[in-house]
């Protein structure tokens, strides 16, 4: 769980800085901002719920929590787009 939290902060951090730096090029910002992981990652209310699962799951039933991991590994691989390792830029 603590590995897919920190790759989930770090892929958002990394993508709000990518957006920041090519604020100067709009078709970058908007390539970052339509990727449906970015968008499904930084809608609070679905990360809010996805937390208070886990943390319920370790507390009453914490094999629980490997199914719930498994369930938002499989939801990121389906909601990456192709392009989600290249950026069309400048």
């Amino acid at each position: 769980m603590l590995i897919y939290a920190v790759w989930t902060i770090a892929f958002v951090i990394l993508a709000k800085q990518i957006i920041k730096a090519n604020e100067n090029h709009p078709a970058v910002v908007n390539s970052i901002k339509h990727l449906t992981l970015y968008r499904y990652l930084t809608y609070w209310p679905a990360v809010t719920v996805q937390v208070a699962l886990q943390i319920l799951s370790l507390l009453f039933f914490p094999a629980g929590n490997l199914i719930l991991i498994t369930l938002q590994i499989i939801t990121s691989a389906i909601l990456s787009n192709k392009e989600s390792d290249k950026i069309t830029g400048p």
